[in-house]
């Protein structure tokens, strides 16, 4: 079905594809021009409301020019409360006129009227209730001015066969402001995590970093960001990674697997690799992984070893320790039992004066010309 408006003709069925097409895209802004031209109206708006809170989380509006205006903060749409009774009454599909003997004639009507439709400029309003479930509604309107005409029998015909694709599209809408907020949610936890944190996949697509993750890849050292994807500059770290990755995903790895890049002149960054194992595992999602990323100066090690006469097997032990190496990885380096790493790693700890073994990578850190920069 084609409408002529203006002498221009739109096509209906082509609109109700692009409503399907804003909903998957969440480019709503050429959907809405068209129902302002379909419409005669000034302005087409779909606001995302939270009910339990009695607020606007989402909005969009286009003007009959240009311009997509941000919601104007002198629009208080609190005063809708004041018609909750009429509104709760509404179904997904429902729609109501502004200009209908049934809301003008409600006595909170002017209120509503000075709070809402004046500022907006839009007196006259075809909407509906296109969302409604236990959070949420959503609603669609297109607006005149005072000085406009009420809207036809014709347009509201025109109206009602779109409102059922908004229905669909609305859960779109709304899916959109939810993966948002829980984005920053999460993203809010990321910054708290002091050392460089990626989420990634088996391919190693990044799904989610903090911003010294950014900071980190952008600095262009072993690893980048090359179409969303970790990418290796020496080719033998790449696949050394991936396959540590591959093995940490399907379950080879029960604890966290150690990635160490030692070829840089004065900085070790090493790669703390963890399964995310929140993911319901029936739900057959793939796995990802967890990756934290610490940039360590490299320590003189001969200057070590003479401050606190060591040997080479206790030098050896505090590299090992310095890159992270597990006690079972040291043992086999050193021909020492996992027990006798413990024993000699106590003593170390002993020699150079510290507490713990955090203490002691500080101490060995104290040696590097380079200050760690994600630790």
């Amino acid at each position: 079905m084609d409408y002529n408006v203006d002498n221009e003709t739109i096509d209906f069925d082509k609109l109700i594809i692009e409503i399907y097409d804003a909903a998957l895209t969440r480019k709503w802004g050429r959907v809405l021009a068209q129902c302002n031209k379909v419409f005669l109206a000034n302005k087409t708006f779909l606001v995302l409301r939270d009910v339990i809170n009695d607020r606007e989380v989402a909005w969009r509006m286009k003007t009959a020019g240009d311009g997509c205006p941000s919601f104007p903060p002198e629009v208080d749409l609190s005063s809708l409360s004041a018609l909750k009774p009429f509104f709760f009454r509404l179904h997904e599909g429902d729609i109501f006129d502004t200009c209908s003997p049934a809301f003008r004639s409600s006595e909170h009507f002017t209120a509503i009227a000075g709070k809402v439709l004046t500022p907006l400029d839009a007196e006259k309003t075809l909407a509906a209730l296109v969302l409604r479930d236990e959070r949420y509604e959503a609603y669609l309107g297109v607006c005149r001015p005072e000085q406009d005409d009420d809207f036809s029998k014709y347009e509201e015909v025109a109206f009602k066969r779109l409102v059922p694709h908004f229905v669909r599209a609305a859960r779109f809408f709304r899916d959109e402001e939810i993966f948002r907020q829980q984005r920053q949610l999460a993203q809010g936890v990321y910054e708290h995590i002091k050392t460089a944190f990626v989420v990634c996949d088996s391919q190693l697509r990044v799904q989610a970093c903090n911003s010294q993750a950014e900071q980190y890849l952008n600095s262009g050292k072993a690893v980048a960001l090359n179409k969303k994807r970790l990418v290796f500059a020496m080719q033998h770290q790449h696949t050394r990674f991936c396959d540590k990755v591959q093995a940490c995903l399907s379950g080879a790895e029960k604890d966290e697997v150690v990635h160490v890049v030692d070829d840089n002149v004065d900085v070790i960054e090493i790669f703390h690799i963890h399964r995310l194992a929140s993911q319901a595992e029936e739900e057959r999602r793939e796995p990802l992984a967890v990756i934290n990323i610490v940039t360590r100066g490299k320590p003189d090690w001969q200057n070590i070893q003479s401050c606190y006469a060591l040997n080479k097997r206790e030098v050896l032990i505090a590299r090992m320790l310095y890159k992270c190496a597990s006690y079972r990885d040291i043992a086999a380096a050193a021909g020492l039992t996992p027990g006798d790493v413990e024993i000699q790693v106590q003593r170390l700890i002993k020699a150079m004066g510290v507490k713990s073994e955090e203490n002691l990578i500080d101490k060995l850190a104290m040696f590097s010309g380079t200050a760690p920069k994600f630790a």
